[in-house]
Formats: C-alpha cells, structure tokens, sequence
C-alpha cells in the first residue's frame, strides 16, 4: 500500500532494484525533499541492507518495477487518484509534483543534464486509443531528436490491457517519456493543460493518438520559432489520410492543405465571415491539430478553455492570442499527417452548433468592424471589473514628452478606489528605485520598500548597453537592497511590449507579468506627404538609448537634417562620443527643446530616424504610428511588436537608412502602411485601461 491521502504532500518515490547502490539517490531525494517540500521514499524490490533516513517512507514492492508499473497502470490503489511514472530523478520537476500525489521515478540519472528548455515537450491524452497506439509509438519514436530533443507526456485514465502494454513497454525501455494515470478522465483540453503545467521544454505540442508526423516535423517548427521570436505559434502544411496505419508508416500521398498560405498569419486569416445575413463566422483554423506552440504563451492568455467553449477550446485560444496581436508561421512543408475521424474528439457530441455560437460571440465583433472599415479593437468592451488600484504619480515628473507620461496614469482611473486604499501602482518603477526624490525613493533622504501590496510598469529593457545610464538597468536596480525589501510585497508588474516581458519572466519566473501596448494620443495633425516632398527633411527626435550621431552620419542626399535635443541629451551624447569617437556634422541643425507646435509641424512632414541600442517601448514609435509618419528605425523585437513584421522601412544602420531615404516610393508606401497599421492595434488611452482591466494579472490583484 502507498500511504497516500488527499490532504497529504505529494510524494516522490525512488525505485530502488535489488542489490543497487542507494546512497547517491537518498542524497538527491533528501535535496528534493528540502528544496520541493515534498516527501520522499524509497520503493524496494529487496529489504535494504542499510540504516536509512527518519524521514524516508520505505515501501517494499510485491514485484520488480516493470510489473509494478504495469500493475499501477491497469488500476490505481484505492487510495490514490493519480500516480505519474517518470524515468529517473534528474527528470522530476515541482511541476510535475503539483500536478499529482505520487512520482515513481525510475533507477538512472539523477540530476538535470544542464540547460533543458530549448527542446520540446509533446502532450498526449489517450482515451480509447487500441486501434492507433502501437502507430502512434513507432511513429513517435522515429521523431528527430525524440530522446534528447523531445520529452512525451502521457496523460491516462481507464486504460485497456493493450494500452497497458503498450506504456508499460514504453516506460521499460524510454527515459523521455512521463505517463500520469488518473483516476478519473478530466477531458481532453483539460489534459492538455495538465500536460503544458509539467512541461520542461519551451516549446509545446499536442499530439494526438489518431495523428502522425513526418520524423522532422517537430525540429522543423522549434527552427522556425527560434528563427522567429515574434512568432507564438507554428505548423506545417497539413495531409489528410482516411485509412490507419497500424505500424504507424507515413502515408505516401502528401496534399499539404495550406501548403500555399506560406509564412506569417494573423488573426484574420483564423475564420472569415460568411455571406449570411446576418454573417457567421467561418472556422479557417490553421494550426490545426498538431502545431508547436510557445509554452509562455499560456502566461498571458490563461489555458484551453473546455468548459467554456468545447471542443472549439484550441480555435478560440488561437483567436484569443491573435486577436491581441501576436502572430502564426505557416511552414509549407507537407509533414503533419491528419487521420479523418469520422469518431474523433471534434466531430462527436450534439452541442456543437451552440459552442460555435460562443465562438463566434466572443470573436465575430472584430471580422464584422473590418468588414465595414471600422478598427477591429473598436468593439471591444470595457469589462466590469472592480476597482483594486491605488493610483500614485499624478503629479510626479516622469521625464519630458510630447504626450505626458501624467495621461497614462488618469487613462487608469476607472480602476482607482479613490480611497488611498487598494494595491498601489507604481507608474514608473525606475523613478521608484533609482532616480525619485520624493519620500521613500531611492534618491530621496528617507528611501524605504513598499510593504503594501503594488503593481507597476517597467520600462527599461535589459540588454541596455552597460555605460548608457546603467542604474536604471533593471540588472542593476533588481540586486538593490530597496528591491529586494520591496518584492515580496509586488503583485505584478507591467511592460510595455512582450519582449521585456519573456526576459523578465527568464529573470523572476515566479513574478506575475503583464504586456500592453504603450497608448498615445491619436487626435493628432497627420503626415502630409506632399509637405514632405515640397521640403525633404529628416528629424531625429528623442535621446534614451538612441544612436544619437546616427543623423550626423546620416548622409540624406536632398534631405535638410534635424536633431532635436532635450535636457539630458548632451550628456548622452559626450558617453557616445567619449566611447565611439566624434562624428558631429556641423551642418546638422541642432534644435533644443522645440514647442509643441513647432514638433507637431516638423511630425507631420519630416521622415523621422529613430536607431536605437536598444528599447522596450518608446514614444517616437507610438508618435509616428498616430500620425503615419515614415520613419527610418532598427528592427529590435519590441519595435517589431508595434510595427509589425512587414514595416518597409526597417534599416539596421545608417547605410542602409540612407538607401531607404534615397527611395521615394519606399517613403509613401511606408506612409501607406502605418494607415493601416495605425487603425489595426488598439494605442488609446482607453484599449490601455481595458487591456488592464481584462487581464489574468489584474483579475488576481
């Protein structure tokens, strides 16, 4: 009997084989147990010959492990309901732990081989699986990588004697493969949210019994996702088949549905609407049934939703994700095998017209505004939330914009209690920790940590160069005694683009973090281009993280040259000159803090050079984006995220920012671009607080 009960911490039990040397594996298990609060066995084939620890549960096995597994796999103890089977200890993780009551790990390695993420970790649900499961495996197993590579969770629950078998065999003889045997059946998506939770690798992928993949199919998609960091989802063009394989060998015919939408999709390339009056949506679902997914996406947009939309949970979690802006990769090569299954998961049960109706009530608002040329963001509500913020900073400096910083915090007071009570949000955690003077800042006479829960928006990125106002770099603020006092009390903080979200999530996993779009004000005097042509100029506007000699070596033949400085830009610019050499061009006109007037007018006329060392979210971006500005800017992943990968006017250096200047037609269909592109993502004041307000972080505040 494993003493088991359901109040208890879980437990890790080591299989311990007659006759073996158990003192390195009670030497891990003691470590795991201090470090994971979990309790610790060992399960013995033999009686140990030995004294061992106080604190260690030892339970003679009934037979050598392959039977026991077996055994356990067949029918659970009675007072157990749900065991997992993993190969060895170095494989064991405290997510795997929360998400059961025992682990039997097997005899072997002990410890992680190093860095595991970079890989992919497969999940199954298998539900009366004896028709495919012996194709499955062969098909598995012959996955590039599948040893190393690939790791392959298996979530069970009543299992056949073939599927028994089958597992059994699998677990004798593959160190990658984790089985959790349930008691009872939590559903499919349900399943697959179980398996992403105890997932070790940075990538993910269902993978379903009836389903087969070409041996490169998995490398192929983590290539394509490293290849491209603004990408969250990948698949391969599909190839439908009607007749299972037993051995699990490849269908020879190869179709490749979506073989021709090669490249990046988007939220609209999911379903269309259909001619109906009024219109349906139409499913265009192109991940499909075995994509290779980010596994930090579900940090952001929360787990496959059964409960609320069946077994459409993946069509809208991939609508969800794309909808705030994220893009998909079509991979047209022909290397996923999709069984049609007249009794598969998505063709049974009678509720399927209502459950599309949920889908389409939740998406459909977007395609019908497209439609009729409004901005898709233009019907999204602002949801019913209670208020929890204490809004700080109103009348705090926060560095010198064309649009104050100020705006952004009154854009949040549908969340204020108005009270002074409520979590206390910090709108620029940089003035907090590094450069505030007033009370309690880290600059101020009387520094002191928050000990009131807080929330709050970081700006700086972390791959700033070292001798560009360093303090700020959250590399350095986060190892001040002021931040490690204030932490344990922080409930979220918020970045502005992605980007430095995934870093932030690499630095503190445990931190609950959020991304929005930096708002900015769009009633705005646009760009005219024919201003423009009348009188070439090109601006460079702003100074954090800027390459602020890029106008002066700029050569912009035809073109008048504007570097517009503020306060502190001097002093930016001597680190520049002091580290890379003078290149200041006299014939550069050199402008110090302009009116507003004057900037709008040079905004809606001028092209804009903007290189960068790095950046997270940055106003000059938002600014051209309101106005359709063309402007000339480094392609760094957060600029990405708000431009969009196709923006025209991409350049890397000043060479190539001036083989785009010298270029007309690239500065109009530049212009042409941020039209649509300006009306495509959601910059108000008010998508901001809504963004907030309808986001997993602010809901556990």
């Amino acid at each position: 009997m494993i003493p088991i009960s359901a109040a208890a911490r879980p437990l890790l039990l080591l299989a311990h084989p007659a006759g073996a040397d158990c003192t390195a594996g009670l030497t891990r298990l003691q470590e795991m147990a201090t470090e994971w609060n979990t309790r610790i066995g060992l399960l013995c084939e033999a009686v140990p010959d030995h004294p061992l620890p106080t604190n260690l549960t030892v339970i003679l096995s009934p037979s050598p492990l392959p039977e026991l597994r077996r055994s356990l796999l067949s029918s659970l103890p009675d007072s157990i309901d749900s065991i997992a089977f993993v190969g060895d200890l170095s494989r064991v993780t405290p997510q795997i732990l929360a998400e059961t009551q025992c682990v039997i790990a097997g005899p072997g390695a002990l410890y992680p081989a190093g860095h595991v993420e970079l890989g992919c970790t497969l999940v199954t649900s298998v539900f009366r699986s004896d028709s495919f499961i012996t194709g499955f495996l062969n098909n598995s197993l012959a996955l590039v990588g599948y040893d190393s590579f690939i790791e392959h969770i298996f979530l069970t629950a009543a299992l056949s004697d073939i599927e028994v078998e089958a597992f059994g065999g699998l677990l004798d003889r593959q160190k990658n493969a984790v089985v959790l045997r349930n008691r009872k059946d939590p559903g499919l998506y349900a399943c697959w949210n179980l398996g992403i939770r105890m997932a070790r690798h940075k990538y993910v992928s269902n993978a379903n019994v009836d389903d087969l993949r070409d041996p490169l199919q998995v490398k192929t998609l983590v290539e394509d996702l490293e290849a491209n960091p603004d990408v969250l989802v990948a698949a391969t063009a599909i190839n439908p088949f009607y007749d299972y394989p037993p051995d699990g060998s490849l269908p020879v015919e190869r179709a490749g549905w979506y073989a021709d939408r090669a490249g990046r999709y988007g939220f609209f390339d999911l379903a269309h609407l259909t001619k109906d009056d009024p219109p349906q949506l139409a499913p265009h679902n192109m991940p499909h049934c075995m994509p290779v997914w980010r596994r930090s996406m579900h940090d952001r947009y929360g787990w496959f939703d059964e409960a609320h939309y069946g077994t459409y949970a993946d069509w809208a979690f991939w609508l969800k994700a794309l909808q705030d802006g994220a893009a998909a990769w079509m991979n047209p090569a022909p290397l996923s095998f999709y069984f049609v299954n007249p009794t598969s998961h998505n063709r049974r049960g009678t509720d399927l017209e209502r459950l599309h109706r949920v889908v389409e009530g939740d998406f459909i608002a977007p395609f019908i505004a497209r439609r009729d040329g409004l901005p898709p963001h233009a019907t999204r509500p602002m949801p019913q939330v209670p208020r929890k913020l204490n809004l700080t900073g109103r009348s705090q400096m926060f560095g010198v914009h064309r649009n104050s910083f100020n705006t952004l915090i009154h854009a949040l007071e549908p969340l204020d209690r108005t009270d002074g009570t409520g979590v206390r949000f910090l709108p620029f955690l940089e003035r907090y920790f590094v450069w505030g003077t007033d009370p309690g800042e880290a600059a101020s006479d009387s520094p002191a940590p928050l000990t009131e829960d807080w929330i709050g928006i970081l700006h700086v990125p972390f791959d700033a160069p070292d001798w560009y106002g360093p303090a700020v770099s959250p590399e350095r603020f986060f190892d001040t005694d002021l931040w490690r006092a204030s932490r344990p009390q922080c409930r979220g903080i918020i970045t502005l683009c992605a980007d430095l979200e995934r870093d932030l999530k690499v630095v503190d996993p445990d931190l609950p973090t959020l991304s929005v779009l930096h708002p900015t004000e769009l009633d705005v005097r646009m760009f005219d281009h024919a201003a423009y042509r009348a009188r070439p100029r090109v601006v460079q506007v702003g100074d954090w993280l800027r390459r602020l000699q890029g106008i002066h070596r700029l050569r912009a033949w035809g073109h008048e040259r504007i570097m517009l400085m503020k306060g502190q830009t001097q002093g930016y610019l001597d680190a520049e000159i002091a580290r890379f050499g003078d290149y200041l061009d006299p014939a550069v006109d050199v402008r110090h803090m302009v009116p507003n007037d004057e900037y709008d007018a040079l905004l809606s006329s001028s092209v804009v050079i903007c290189l960068m060392y790095a950046t997270a979210a940055n106003n000059v971006i938002v600014e051209c984006l309101a106005r359709a500005t063309p402007l000339l800017v480094n392609p760094l992943p957060a600029v990405i995220e708000y431009l969009g990968f196709d923006y025209p006017l991409y350049a890397c250096d000043v060479a190539e920012a001036d083989a785009l200047l010298a270029q007309p037609e690239k500065i109009a269909e530049a212009h042409a671009y941020l039209l649509l592109r300006r009306q495509a993502i959601d910059l108000t004041y008010s998508g901001f607080c809504r963004d907030i307000a309808a986001s997993g972080l602010y809901a556990g505040l």
